[in-house]
């Protein structure tokens, strides 16, 4: 059995394991801001908003539902990096597969970062509505404890 290029294959290797360290970055990140979002809206230490400014707390739904399909892509990328060690030394149909799970593992972090960016703007929305509630109407609020 013939053995090709295992320098380019190990590369391939070596780049869908970079791009699984960085998906894993995102993941982490998304789930901190998923648990700081829902911390949030249980606690009960903090001001709450008037009627008016509370309906900024429903950009959580689409944050929280970007920020799950951001993690989902960054966990199918964590299964690429098994497939292409197996896929790692062979024939040339293995190094095609390497190819092309180096190019699903791309096209998912494309995909997981799009996710990621759009929550993250979402929360950044909500953030600013809260800060323009917080500095101009936090004296009309109801304080709870």
């Amino acid at each position: 059995m013939e053995y090709p290029n295992i320098e380019l294959a190990q590369k391939i290797i070596e780049h869908i394991a970079s791009i699984n360290q960085i998906s894993g970055t995102l993941t982490t990140w998304g789930l901190s801001m998923l648990g700081g979002s829902i911390l949030f809206i249980v606690s009960t230490s903090y001001n709450r908003p008037s009627a008016k400014f509370r309906l900024a707390y429903l950009l959580f739904i689409p944050a929280w539902i970007f920020t799950s399909l951001s993690i989902y892509f960054g966990s199918t990328i964590g299964q690429r990096v098994p497939a292409s060690i197996l896929a790692k030394e062979g024939t040339e149909e293995k190094i095609a597969r390497l190819f092309e799970i180096s190019r699903l593992a791309n096209s998912e972090y494309k995909f997981q970062l799009l996710f990621f960016q759009t929550a993250l703007g979402i929360y950044a929305l909500w953030l600013l509505i809260f800060l323009i509630w917080w500095v101009f109407y936090k004296q009309q609020s109801i304080k709870t404890d």
